[in-house]
């Protein structure tokens, strides 16, 4: 009879201190639940448009992403998401902040956003002229050259198909910078310039007065005679307007 005792006292104690190790698990569990419950509105406001919900969604969960539980409960993949929806409405601090998480997040290796649509996101926000979008999309470069041939591709359709400044000059940017398999060639680059200056980009009206100046240069120098007054210098190489 005592033997029994013993046997389901020790039973008790051990069910007491299971409980004791699973209760506040299941209590941080069921607090993150309710978090979550809080947030789906806003999630599903995100989905629909809205921008500034996808902003909110986002800055929280980056919030949150460090740490253990941060990385188990995918955070930093769920902040990612939320800044992708806002890069692509057209938010300047959704592409900055998905491009920053991206290269500062160990989640950043398995997301369940693809990067192909982030680089989309990038290139349509740099084509709208997003604030620092153009920047942004420059820095995504260093997920590889796919990113470069992938906006080369974009911004030459829109360049040739629709005279877009914009594009015409960012085109002409990876041109000058050897990205995305085009190549810095004089009368190309020129080309592009011209029809970025013609679409209304001062910076691409800079870029063909440097080349003018190139190609009148080599002009004189196969002629035999020195380009006087061109008013230019430097190489064609430099380029104008950086877009990182």
């Amino acid at each position: 009879m005592a033997s029994t005792s013993a046997a389901s006292w020790k039973i008790y104690w051990f069910v007491f201190k299971i409980t004791l190790v699973i209760f506040p698990i299941a209590l941080l569990v069921c607090a993150f639940s309710f978090c979550e419950v809080r947030k789906r509105s806003e999630k599903q406001a995100c989905r629909g448009g809205d921008v500034a919900r996808c902003v909110e969604v986002g800055k929280y969960y980056e919030a949150k992403a460090d740490g253990i539980l941060g990385f188990l409960m995918s955070h930093a993949d769920t902040a990612i998401a939320n800044y992708y929806r806002a890069c692509k409405l057209k938010s300047s601090v959704g592409c900055e902040r998905m491009v920053y998480m991206l290269g500062h997040s160990e989640q950043a290796r398995n997301l369940s956003t693809e990067q192909t649509d982030m680089a989309d996101a990038l290139i349509d926000a740099c084509g709208a002229n997003v604030t620092d979008a153009c920047t942004q999309l420059f820095t995504f470069m260093d997920q590889g050259d796919w990113v470069a041939k992938r906006s080369a591709m974009a911004f030459e359709q829109r360049c040739n198909t629709t005279g877009e400044g914009q594009a015409c000059f960012i085109l002409a940017r990876l041109h000058v910078l050897d990205l995305g398999g085009e190549h810095n060639v004089l009368e190309e680059v020129l080309a592009l310039y011209d029809k970025a200056c013609k679409g209304g980009i001062a910076d691409g009206c800079n870029g063909a007065q440097i080349y003018r100046a190139a190609q009148a240069r080599r002009a004189a120098q196969s002629s035999g005679t020195d380009a006087t007054g061109s008013g230019a210098s430097g190489s064609a190489a430099t380029g104008s307007g950086s877009a990182r």
